[in-house]
């Protein structure tokens, strides 16, 4: 998921549809409920940090990587940089 994101963010793709995107190629089922979830908090103006921590399943220290790079305006690099350290 965070691999997938962090690419479509850095080729310019817009989150919502990034968010959809990687939903469509995820094969966890669990996963898949937590990231449409997630996708409806962030339509409405919530953070994805925040938005994928409703769901239990994600590391803690990924959530805090995602909002750091929220926070930093550097969410594809903190993405990829999570990809690399959870394979999430």
């Amino acid at each position: 998921l965070t691999r997938t994101l962090g690419t479509l963010l850095r080729n310019g793709v817009p989150l919502l549809a990034a968010i959809g995107i990687a939903r469509n190629v995820m094969s966890n089922l669990a996963l898949v409920e937590d990231v449409a979830n997630a996708a409806d908090d962030v339509k409405n103006g919530h953070g994805l940090a925040m938005s994928l921590a409703r769901g239990k399943r994600f590391p803690r220290l990924a959530l805090q990587m995602i909002q750091v790079g929220e926070e930093s305006g550097a969410l594809d690099t903190m993405l990829l940089k999570t990809a690399d350290t959870f394979e999430l």
